[in-house]
């Protein structure tokens, strides 16, 4: 039996796809990146907004060019808009993100002709069970189950536990890989700032620990959001000052109007989000700053985007994710909405570039990630975490390399 696996989405659910593979290849079954060549098609799901019309062109695409196969959907439009998914694909089979280890059965109840949902809010970490990794030289490693402070999701409607697993067992999933030759570690969650409330300890006390392993890696951690990551930033500022940490913060806007927030229930103002990036900008200036926007909210006019817009260049983000609110907060005005979310990629884009702009000239040291897209090219991450494109036929993934920026284009720096 051969599977095909899609994914959308968060660090979290390339995560879950790795260990779903894991488990499919355990009891035999092959998964293949030709879907052509499948038995059955799995799509591990998002919901945000964008990315749910993403993920209904590809259900509708895959009904319309592979009538006969099975479908699974997998991941967090199961669990979260359940009626949206039952819609888009009613002979699927159902599959939530804290269910993984169910795939084997999931799948082989699939193609015996039974549609099954398994969607139980159980807790399931992801430690030591089979997985298929994307890329050798990164781990995604999950430190805690739920989503308590995900923008995407309606609290009022989320019943997944939230569970922060043990130190102890991070660490020894972290030093098993780093000995496995991983060298790059994703810190995962849907915000990492939240985790070790419910069993007395924090993430800098994590942090902590994870730098102090023997040998040489770099971190990346994962979200931030700002009102969980108030209370702990003197903590957090002081961990980050690790060269074993990526001065690099992925943090969440959301929006700069604070009616907006209020109306999307953050707990956090502009300004206090504006705060929050310059005392980590005092401590690092070489830092590099990852953010999201929701625009096209039911509630948001156009000064309210202008707003947004006026927040974006006092930040000065790396790079800016920007989402659509879901179907029932969104505005009416689809013209309008694509209007804003192109003049937000536009302002965004030209941010980006002229911050990779200040990098030229500069030396810095990279740890080649990934084969490139040409010959004798390699992608790195310098201290950043920014994007480097290596010329060097030396290279090697997993190598630490001193190499000259040369060169900025809107995705990537480029070096000698």
């Amino acid at each position: 039996m051969t599977a095909y696996l899609k994914t959308y989405g968060c660090w979290t659910n390339y995560l879950n796809s790795e260990v779903i593979s894991g488990f499919l290849k355990r009891v035999g079954c092959d998964v293949t990146s030709n879907e052509e060549m499948a038995d059955v098609l799995i799509l591990n799901s998002c919901i945000r907004g964008d990315v749910c019309g993403e993920i209904a062109d590809k259900l509708k695409e895959w009904n319309k060019n592979h009538p006969d196969k099975k479908i699974i959907l997998a991941g967090c439009m199961p669990c979260f808009e359940y009626k949206m998914a039952s819609e888009l694909v009613p002979e699927a089979s159902l599959l939530g993100p804290n269910n993984c280890r169910d795939v084997p059965k999931t799948v082989k109840k699939t193609m015996d002709g039974s549609r099954v949902e398994f969607l139980g809010n159980r807790t399931e970490d992801k430690f030591r069970v089979p997985r298929v990794c994307k890329n050798s030289n990164v781990f995604i490693c999950e430190i805690n189950q739920g989503l308590p402070d995900c923008v995407h999701v309606n609290q009022d409607e989320n019943k997944t536990p939230f569970v922060s697993y043990q130190p102890q067992d991070i660490i020894e999933e972290i030093k098993r890989n780093f000995k496995s030759g991983s060298k790059e570690i994703w810190i995962s969650a849907g915000d990492t700032a939240s985790y070790g409330k419910d069993i007395g300890t924090s993430l800098p006390k994590l942090l902590e620990k994870i730098v102090n392993i023997s040998g040489k890696l770099r971190v990346r951690v994962g979200p931030l959001k700002v009102d969980t990551v108030r209370p702990i930033l003197d903590d957090v500022l002081e961990i980050y000052g690790s060269e074993k940490i990526y001065s690099s913060v992925c943090m969440p806007l959301v929006s700069g109007s604070d009616k907006i927030l209020r109306k999307m229930n953050m707990d956090y103002t502009s300004q206090e989000f504006i705060d929050v990036v310059k005392r980590f900008r005092e401590r690092f200036p070489d830092l590099s700053l990852h953010t999201e926007i929701i625009v096209g909210n039911e509630f948001e006019t156009p000064e309210d985007f202008e707003d947004t817009k006026r927040v974006l260049e006092e930040i000065k983000p790396d790079s800016t994710r920007i989402s659509e609110p879901p179907e029932d907060s969104k505005s009416d005005d689809d013209a309008e909405i694509r209007s804003r979310i192109k003049k937000a990629s536009q302002f965004t884009e030209k941010i980006s570039l002229r911050n990779k702009k200040k990098i030229i000239g500069k030396e810095v040291e990279v740890l080649v990630t990934d084969n490139g897209p040409g010959k004798r090219l390699w992608i790195g991450r310098d201290p950043s975490y920014r994007k480097v494109l290596v010329k060097d036929s030396s290279c090697r993934v997993g190598q630490f390399k001193d190499v000259k920026i040369k060169k900025a284009t809107k995705s990537a720096l480029i070096s000698n």
